[in-house]
């Protein structure tokens, strides 16, 4: 017999010599093959020598330097150092130096070393410390990476807790505590709670809400605004601070580490295979210590009767605690009918350059809040037309903005928008224009305060401002501020607008209110 063959060859092989068959009720015929052997007659002691391989329940047993003992009885002396595979037909896991007791031809136990083989080629040795053969006849195996030992599922993340095998998965199933290795954080790692199958060959891990740690205490993930400091910070699998902070983005799904992005990746795996897809999603990109979210986003700002949703792209970044988010925005609140028509009209009116709806925030605001077919025939219309047929009920807001960029200024505590501002439309009439202005969203103790500054042109502008349900309103369209004024004085308006939202008011601003807000503007863009 060629000794140039391997381990798994060596189970096919029909072989000859002495064969061995145990003849005990309870061995189930076990039953092996050696070219030599001695009996000893005194001690009943068989020697049997140059055992290539004993067939198990699932398994292919190889004694080390191919050693067997029987003794006394038919019991077969343990083995030691030896190797066994399982299972004879997918042959995906391998054991050595392991310590095996051969019970039967249909029942084995042991514990021995494994390799776990990485992406790269890698090995780490773990250890199995029990293995038998279940209900099924199918090998299973256990073994668990102690506290102080140092195991990873891949470089990027490591893991510490329970593992076992099944002989016909090729995949171990990982029971305890990953954390993911990066640089970018000063805080020590939490061990974050875990149990699934585990692809060397793409280590993918499933994140699902609500998160805990491996002492059972809860975890944050994603951006978070901690209310009581007004501070914003990512938590990439951190402890809670406060139950009163706000997510402001997150993802859940499947956790990977892209090698040529250098970054931890939280989606779908549908999202996870096509980034172009509208769903939520969150990285850390480990080369420059930025965390992205990708969706909903919520800004933790106290609006009340003003309703704001956003949707976009947040991007924090950690070295110079630094902000920058670019968005779509709605804004919805009781206002005079004919003052926002007139908004509108004076917005169409002046020539402002168009926003390509499709390539901003705003693809993924409405795809988000509308049904799949609605939304592919109004990106079909606005590739053909570029405006809808017919406005869908789904997207009326008071105001539609679809592309606004803002940072956060931890000094005024405020969101502060820079660049254009694209409009999509106010009510249902569509706008898509940009326009110059400035948007501040600010936090404070006593109600949060909203600002909006659009300039059409330099003779017209309006300006909006909401604080604690009062909604004041001013423009250079004199008409505008005039059907402002006598709306907010109509009892029959005034009834509508509270059955919508109580104590909510709106009233024309002060020409000073306006003139305060764009001196502090103008007076952060001169520093």
């Amino acid at each position: 017999m060629p000794d140039s063959l391997s381990l798994a060859q060596y189970i096919d092989l029909a072989y000859t010599g002495s064969e061995f068959i145990s003849v005990h009720p309870l061995q189930d015929s076990l039953k092996f093959f050696a070219a030599k052997a001695r009996y000893n007659l005194r001690t009943n002691v068989i020697n049997a020598q140059d055992v290539k391989v004993i067939k198990v329940a699932d398994a292919a047993i190889y004694p080390d330097s191919g050693k067997v003992t029987i003794l006394k009885d038919a019991v077969m002396q343990s083995l030691v150092h030896a190797i066994v595979i399982a299972d004879t037909k997918s042959r995906y896991h391998q054991f050595y130096n392991a310590e095996v007791s051969i019970a039967s031809r249909k029942n084995y136990t042991g514990s021995g070393e494994y390799d776990y083989r990485e992406k790269t080629g890698e090995r780490e040795q773990i250890r199995f410390d029990r293995i038998r053969v279940d209900s099924t006849l199918q090998t299973v195996a256990e073994g668990r990476v102690g506290d102080s030992a140092e195991f990873f599922l891949s470089h990027e993340f490591a893991f510490r807790g329970a593992f076992s095998l099944h002989a016909g998965q090729k995949m171990l199933l990982f029971d305890g505590g990953f954390h993911p290795v990066t640089d970018c954080f000063q805080e020590k790692p939490e061990w974050v709670k875990f149990a699934s199958l585990i692809d060397p060959e793409r280590v993918q891990i499933p994140i699902a809400f609500p998160l805990k740690n491996t002492d059972n205490e809860p975890i944050n993930l994603g951006l978070m605004f901690f209310n009581t400091e007004d501070r914003i910070s990512p938590s990439f699998f951190r402890r809670k601070i406060s139950f009163s902070d706000t997510t402001m983005i997150t993802a859940e799904g499947l956790l990977e580490y892209n090698g040529p992005a250098t970054e931890f990746r939280i989606a779908t795996a549908e999202k996870l295979k096509d980034l172009s897809l509208n769903r939520n999603y969150l990285a850390l990109n480990t080369g420059n210590c930025m965390v992205r979210g990708e969706g909903k986003i919520n800004l933790s700002l106290r609006s009340e009767a003003l309703k704001i949703e956003n949707y976009g792209v947040l991007d924090y970044f950690i070295f110079s605690d630094s902000i920058r988010l670019k968005c779509a925005m709605t804004l919805n609140f009781p206002f005079s009918e004919r003052g926002l028509q007139r908004f509108s009209s004076q917005l169409e009116s002046v020539n402002m350059p168009g926003v390509k709806l499709m390539s901003t925030p705003y693809a993924m605001a409405i795809e988000k809040m509308l049904e799949k077919t609605d939304f592919d025939r109004l990106k079909s219309e606005q590739a053909l037309l570029g405006k809808y047929k017919k406005f869908p009920d789904a997207l009326d807001r008071s105001v539609f903005l679809a592309d606004v960029s803002m940072k956060w200024d931890s000094t005024t505590h405020s969101y502060l928008s820079y660049g254009d501002i694209g409009i999509a439309s106010v009510g249902k009439n569509q706008i898509n224009r940009y326009a110059k202005g400035v948007i501040e969203f600010t936090k404070k103790r006593n109600g949060d305060e909203f600002t909006i500054y659009l300039e059409l042109s330099p003779r017209d502008w309006f300006f909006f401002n909401y604080r604690n349900n009062m909604m004041m309103a001013l423009s250079s369209d004199l008409t505008f501020n005039d059907l402002i004024r006598e709306d907010a004085q109509s009892r029959a308006e005034e009834k509508r607008v509270g059955d919508i939202s109580k104590g909510f008011h709106y009233t024309v601003a002060t020409e000073r209110k306006k003139r305060d807000f764009l001196r502090k503007f103008q007076l952060e863009e001169s520093q």
